[in-house]
């Protein structure tokens, strides 16, 4: 009887070990999926792109006269800094991996 008893208490720990472990599998496959390299390029991207826009809307206020030249000129700057650094990263992943 005692042995039956080892067996099932040692068949729970392994079933409950078992189910841990796959919950660890699914974790580290959706990390993997979240900081893998095409992911991480998309992102970057898709960043670029917000910062490109955020351009587009300076300029647009400026022209329209709702933002004085030197607001304009340090926001636009600095969007653009961000847009040229945010491409330039994404260039040299994809250059990279050639």
């Amino acid at each position: 009887m005692d042995g039956r008893r080892q067996c099932t208490v040692i068949r729970a720990e392994l079933s409950a070990a078992h189910q841990r472990f796959n919950e660890l599998k699914k974790l580290e496959e959706k990390i993997n999926s979240v900081y893998s390299i095409s992911s991480l390029q998309d992102r970057l991207r898709g960043e670029a792109l917000i910062a490109a826009n955020g351009c587009e809307v300076l300029y647009h206020k400026f022209l329209s006269g709702e933002i004085p030249v030197s607001e304009f000129i340090t926001s636009y700057k600095k969007e653009r800094t961000l847009l040229h650094r945010r491409m330039l990263t994404y260039l040299a992943s994809k250059s990279c991996l050639l």
